[in-house]
């Protein structure tokens, strides 16, 4: 299978806090259970969000 790299928080915008109510945990991207994203790397607070939010 092959592996894709995630990208940065940086290039992603990530903040760690919600924007205009929108939040990482109810993004479909958001992976509840590690507290990870499907494309953003690293550990991702569930208030959090960036410009990939879905």
């Amino acid at each position: 299978m092959e592996q894709h790299t995630k990208t940065t928080k940086i290039e992603a915008y990530y903040q760690a806090t919600p924007n205009n109510g929108n939040k990482c945990e109810m993004c479909v991207y958001f992976l509840s259970k590690t507290n990870e994203c499907k494309i953003v790397e690293g550990k991702i607070d569930p208030n959090g969000w960036c410009k990939f939010f879905h």
